[in-house]
């Protein structure tokens, strides 16, 4: 029976090793030894030489090792819930690593999310979790691992400097107001009008001479074709920014405020910069000038010409 089994099992070794060696793309003496030890394997299972199955074999676990079970209070329960949760994978002996029942920080859970409970926040540049050994376990070598995900991952660089950009100009741009504040704070007026103190802030003066200098007497600024440089926005004339021009600004705000009537009222009532304000308004020429009622600081002066300017003002004394 035996040289039957043989027998046949040289054959089926001739015919299959070589349809293994010509699909084989190998080369050389390994091609003819990988196509050997792959009919052999197949003849010997097709001859029935080989009988018994392939069966797992379960790793030795010391004696010692013990397995502990235990009931899962409410709060660990609870604890399954926080995505951010750390999971710490612990290995005894050559088992594979398993998960205890207390999750730690760091790592999302899968359990679902029961009705009222709140999703924490979650860094979106955070890197994917790394599997840290922990020294864990009676084996020789081997330990458990503590996936953990890096919350202080930094931003990526292009949008990193593009924030950077951004608040270096607007620190640059509030210190260099501050400064010119401070450097010319010493030009500030004091003008006291029917009891009130109001304050004519250099920085202010320079901030509306450009924009509303021509309404309050000064010459507008000329261009290079003989013209005057016109606001790109209320295509009104524009006065040059320079101390002179300054200096006649405040002198003639200071004038107009002494010389026409002065209203309790509101600047920008119903918009997001509203506040409440003296108004000294110019009924002849509808131009006026607004101080700030809480401290008495200057706000703003124009000639009103929109439609609806007058109404407003003269209905509700509010500068729109």
């Amino acid at each position: 029976m035996k040289i039957f089994k043989y027998t046949i099992f040289l054959s089926i070794l001739i015919g299959i090793f070589f349809v293994v060696y010509r699909q084989s793309d190998k080369k050389g003496f390994y091609k003819l030894w990988v196509s050997l030890k792959t009919a052999t394997l197949i003849a010997a299972v097709l001859a029935g030489l080989i009988t018994n199955p392939v069966e797992a074999i379960e790793p030795d676990v010391p004696n010692n090792s013990t397995s502990i079970e235990r009931v899962l209070s409410n709060q660990e329960l609870d604890s399954l819930d926080d995505l951010n949760s750390r999971v710490v994978l612990v290995k005894i002996g050559d088992s594979p690593p398993s998960v205890p029942t207390s999750p730690g920080r760091g790592q999302p859970s899968n359990f679902p999310i029961g009705p009222g409970r709140r999703i924490p926040y979650v860094n979106p540049y955070r890197t994917p979790p790394k599997l840290v050994d922990q020294g864990l376990g009676a084996g020789g070598g081997g330990g458990g691992g503590a996936p953990e995900f890096d919350d202080q991952c930094p931003v990526p660089e292009k949008q990193q400097s593009q924030e950077s950009k951004t608040s270096n100009y607007d620190s640059h741009s509030q210190n260099k107001d501050k400064k010119k504040k401070r450097r010319n704070s010493h030009l500030d007026r004091q003008v006291e009008i029917n009891g009130h103190n109001f304050e004519i802030e250099r920085a202010q003066v320079e901030k509306k001479t450009p924009r509303h200098g021509v309404d309050l007497g000064l010459n507008p600024d000329i261009g290079a074709d003989g013209k005057p440089i016109l606001d790109q926005k209320t295509q009104k004339p524009l006065a040059k920014g320079n101390k002179e021009n300054y200096d006649l600004f405040a002198d003639n705000l200071e004038k107009f405020m002494k010389d026409f009537e002065m209203r309790e009222g509101y600047f920008r009532k119903g918009r997001e910069n509203q506040q409440e304000a003296f108004n000294f308004y110019d009924a002849e020429t509808n131009r006026v000038a607004s101080f700030r009622k809480d401290n008495g600081k200057f706000i703003s002066f124009w000639k009103m010409d929109k439609p609806g300017q007058i109404d407003e003002f003269l209905n509700n004394n509010n500068v729109i």
